[in-house]
């Protein structure tokens, strides 16, 4: 298999972002993410059995992808922009984001999708390359063309200023936004900066005489979760698993399942679920929130103590979100909030 870069052009947002935008600060959760850029592939099956019918199908949906993506620029413009590292900001200066175009040779999508996912990496940005340059770009993606049944888009976006969620929700607008119109997209927040704003500013902001009104309108009681009615009252709600719970314990099962037939004895079990945050604080930042706000969760299955039924792995995964969300979400915001108090109390 081969693929082969033939082109590359940025595209810009349809509409200029305003100057008051131009600087997006990255919030304290930014700051703690990783400097990684995750891959995502799409791929799309063509189902004509003409040939010059399929590519010309195809040309029509690459326009349509690319005229939706600029359009949607302008409602997620920092993706838009540049990570300036020393500053902590995304410089919004509307480059746009470099859409590369590939064709791929000896190998077919169908043939790529039931039998080779090793290779799926090579059908977006290559990432060494987005993160070796400073400012670097936050997205990038690769429109690739199979030379006979359907084409691939893979994209990079880099996780120091987004994370799962936000790129889901980009992904899924942007989906909208070409089979629907721009005016049916939603715009995201971004208010996290000012939620859990960066330690570097804040030290500074405090040498300001005056500057710790608004510290002490903080508490840590507005970082703690909320939790519902029926938890207070120490009766846990009945709620039905979600189907991604019950899929997720199914594959855990089967995982450590294999691994007993391959050693031959039962072994414990680490699982680590990344956790979206912005339903779980008392600041209760907008559900679409842009930029980071996850934690990681962490379920244990161990032999003297837990059955492989499914139902027991559901509940495994449902007590490790639980106690996340109760015990362990914030534990490194208070540690942020605490530095806060601290230096209050060098005010008063």
């Amino acid at each position: 298999m081969k693929v082969e870069i033939i082109s590359s052009k940025f595209i810009k947002p349809s509409l200029p972002t305003a100057p008051t935008h131009r600087k997006y600060k990255l919030s304290f959760f930014n700051q703690l993410a990783p400097p990684a850029y995750p891959g995502i592939v799409f791929f799309f099956l063509s189902n004509d059995k003409n040939h010059e019918v399929e590519v010309e199908n195809d040309n029509v949906k690459k326009l349509k992808l690319e005229k939706s993506l600029s359009e949607i620029l302008t409602h997620f413009y920092p993706l838009a922009g540049k990570y300036v590292k020393e500053d902590l900001l995304v410089d919004c200066n509307d480059q746009g984001v470099e859409v590369f175009e590939a064709r791929v040779h000896n190998i077919s999508l169908a043939e790529l999708v039931h039998g080779r996912p090793e290779l799926v990496d090579s059908f977006a940005p290559t990432a060494m390359t987005m993160a070796s340059s400073n400012p670097s770009p936050v997205a990038a993606i690769q429109i690739n063309t199979f030379e006979q049944d359907g084409f691939a888009v893979g994209m990079r976006i880099s996780h120091k200023i987004t994370d799962g969620f936000t790129q889901a929700t980009f992904i899924k607008e942007w989906a909208i936004a070409s089979k629907e119109g721009i005016e049916k997209v939603m715009w995201p927040s971004f208010e996290l900066g000012s939620l859990f704003f960066q330690r570097e500013n804040f030290l500074a902001s405090s040498r300001i005489p005056g500057g710790t009104k608004g510290l002490k309108s903080l508490s840590l009681r507005d970082l703690i979760p909320t939790k519902s009615s029926s938890s207070e009252s120490g009766t846990p709600p009945k709620r039905q698993p979600s189907r991604v719970l019950v899929l997720t314990a199914l594959i855990w099962r089967t995982l450590i399942h294999i691994a007993r037939a391959k050693h031959g004895y039962l072994r414990p079990s680490l699982l680590s679920l990344s956790m979206d945050l912005r339903e779980r604080t008392g600041l209760q930042p907008p559900k679409n929130s842009f930029g980071n706000l996850f934690t990681h969760s962490t379920a244990r299955f161990m032999i003297e103590k837990n059955k492989m039924e499914l139902h027991d792995f559901v509940f495994l995964l449902k007590e490790a979100i639980n106690k996340t969300s109760e015990d362990y979400a914030f534990n490194i915001v208070k540690a942020w909030l605490q530095t806060t108090l601290l230096i209050k109390k060098a005010w008063l």
